[in-house]
């Protein structure tokens, strides 16, 4: 279900990319920010809980809290809900969709939000609300170790949503580089 989503993040951005705009490009930038952060809080969290099929994310939240969390923060950026790196994303997106009079591209962008929202949503039923059907597998392995580094990227992805002027000023900077221009 994330594979399908983040195709729809790809076609945002290389939307983005096609406005030939330094915002369009900032917001391209911003949003391969945030799906590269969910993208290894979801599948970085599901490989060190050893999790290799859909079935096994059931229960998960209860049986793996921290592979739980990671997972859970990727999905609720993966919706692109409100405080989240996926929603700065999104809104870069439509912002210069709008800026460009591309309206129906910001509508699609908006229609792919709601799209995350059905996958999001799915993952975080799966975690907490269905019961188990296999033990844990992850136990006291070398996976464990990798919690903390996903957690940072969950923390950080939701971090850079409620206070994202770091990212925004050196994707803006950025931007104004590559089209030559003041930020």
């Amino acid at each position: 279900m994330a594979a399908y989503a983040g195709v729809a993040q790809a076609g945002g951005i290389l939307l983005c990319l096609a406005l030939g705009s330094p915002a369009g490009f900032a917001a391209a930038l911003v949003q391969m920010t945030a799906f590269a952060a969910t993208a290894l809080a979801l599948f970085g969290a599901a490989a060190s809980a050893r999790v290799q099929t859909l079935d096994g994310l059931d229960g998960l939240g209860r049986r793996s809290p921290l592979a739980g969390a990671a997972i859970m923060a990727g999905a609720i950026s993966l919706m692109g809900a409100p405080l989240t790196l996926g929603f700065l994303g999104r809104w870069r997106l439509v912002e210069a969709g709008v800026g460009a009079g591309w309206w129906w591209a910001a509508g699609a962008v908006i229609f792919a939000s709601l799209a995350g929202v059905f996958y999001g949503g799915r993952l975080i039923e799966r975690l907490y609300f269905r019961r188990a059907g296999d033990l844990f597998l992850g136990g006291n392995s070398v996976w464990r170790l990798t919690m903390a580094p996903l957690l940072a990227v969950a923390i950080a992805a939701l971090a850079y949503g409620v206070s994202p002027t770091l990212l925004l000023v050196v994707t803006d900077n950025a931007a104004a580089d590559m089209f030559g221009g003041a930020p």
